[in-house]
């Protein structure tokens, strides 16, 4: 290549080189601190990452410059291409691009000339480069500097909602299936009341001490009827055992726990099944309704009518005590668990009115 031109090449390739790099690496950042910044602010709001740790994912911008030179020297244009980039700006009609091909002395004076008129090669303008970066780097230090505001979560009411109304549950079955005192009923109606509409999460200690109490009565209270509920289906057990024997005791006695059971628990559904459950009794629930449960006088059960019917009022027991179970206010460990030998002394001691003279089994 001729030594004349060998300067002004060199300068103008340089020049490109600088530009095509430079063009490149700012579309590039542009590009990153826009994904970098969505990253910050998704990895702030999302994630909960502080502003000083998101700003690590702003390294890997580091090494785009690098990247971006690659490849670059193979878009510049050729020491060839040059020369004839320069014969075109300075007007010389193919004398540059002549003599880059082969120099010649003869016209080495006009050469000069020609060199002496070459413009000014075009200098790089700054914006050019930082127009695409600079919105991406404001998004990014936004995303980086914004504050993130973060509303505190209230404490969660679930397991007191859970809790009460659990026992909004285990009241409305006392009413249902136990023998409830009606202030007592209305006294712990108030109380679920008055735990539902005052929940206080930030309290736990005292909510709990609430809900723990109430749990603690309402327990009592089902024990008892549990109680009660499995000591009669151990009376009308024994009176199923004693109607094979002694018919007249075991009716005597029938009759004491059917009233009983009369104004302890609902016993329609009885009457409706009976004849369904026990064909020995059909004809004699339409009589016991009429008498509130009690015999009609002079009427004498058979042995088959005694049995049936205290199976049938222990069905209808065993079906409260597993209400109660279900609703955690009782437990069904000790059902039929008693000696119906036990149960028969307490109820002849309980319906065998004594005198001195008195020698019956079923008193006088």
């Amino acid at each position: 290549m001729a030594s004349r031109l060998d300067r002004p090449l060199r300068r103008l390739r340089r020049q490109l080189t600088l530009a095509i790099w430079l063009g490149r690496s700012a579309r590039w950042l542009a590009l990153g601190l826009a994904v970098s910044g969505a990253a910050i602010l998704i990895a702030r709001v999302a994630f909960e990452v502080e502003a000083e740790r998101a700003l690590w994912l702003l390294a890997p911008l580091a090494v785009l410059p690098l990247l971006a030179w690659i490849g670059v020297r193979d878009r510049v244009p050729s020491e060839q291409g040059a020369a004839a980039w320069l014969d075109l700006r300075s007007g010389a009609s193919g004398l540059l691009l002549a003599d880059y091909e082969r120099a010649d002395e003869r016209w080495a004076p006009r050469f000069d000339r020609q060199l002496d008129r070459l413009p000014e090669l075009p200098s790089m303008r700054v914006e050019a480069f930082t127009r695409p970066v600079l919105p991406a780097l404001g998004f990014a230090v936004l995303a980086l500097l914004v504050p993130i505001s973060r509303a505190e979560p209230g404490a969660s009411t679930s397991f007191f909602d859970r809790a009460i109304e659990a026992l909004a549950g285990q009241v409305e079955t006392l009413a249902d299936v136990a023998e409830l005192d009606e202030t007592v009923g209305r006294e712990l109606e108030r109380r679920v009341q008055e735990l539902a509409e005052n929940v206080d999460p930030d309290r736990p200690e005292a909510m709990l001490e609430a809900i723990d109490s109430l749990r603690k009565d309402l327990g009592r209270e089902g024990q008892q009827a549990g109680e009660k509920a499995q000591e009669m289906f151990d009376r009308f057990g024994a009176i199923a055992e004693q109607s094979g024997l002694t018919p007249a005791l075991a009716q005597e006695l029938l009759e004491g726990q059917l009233g009983e059971l009369a104004t302890s628990t609902n016993f329609s559904e009885l009457l409706s099944e009976m004849q369904k459950v026990a064909p020995e009794l059909q004809g004699l629930s339409e009589r016991l309704g009429q008498g509130g449960f009690e015999l009609p006088k002079g009427i004498e059960l058979t042995p088959e009518q005694l049995k049936a019917l205290s199976r049938l009022a222990q069905s209808q027991l065993r079906g409260k005590l597993g209400e109660l179970s279900l609703a955690g206010l009782a437990n069904l460990d000790g059902l039929m668990a008693g000696d119906p030998r036990d149960a028969l002394a307490k109820l002849i001691e309980q319906f065998h009115e004594h005198d001195e003279d008195c020698t019956k089994p079923g008193g006088t």
